[in-house]
């Protein structure tokens, strides 16, 4: 049975989006930035 999600966790500064694949951990980082330059309004 698989379980999928995708979270967003915050670590520090930083905001880290990771998928949890049956019990793992799998981190996949396609960019990263601080959460200030984030949630900025441009």
């Amino acid at each position: 049975m698989w379980h999928y999600r995708v979270g967003k966790y915050r670590v520090g500064k930083y905001r880290v989006a990771a998928d949890i694949v049956d019990d793992e951990f799998v981190v996949v980082v396609l960019k990263t930035s601080k959460r200030d330059d984030v949630y900025r309004n441009k």
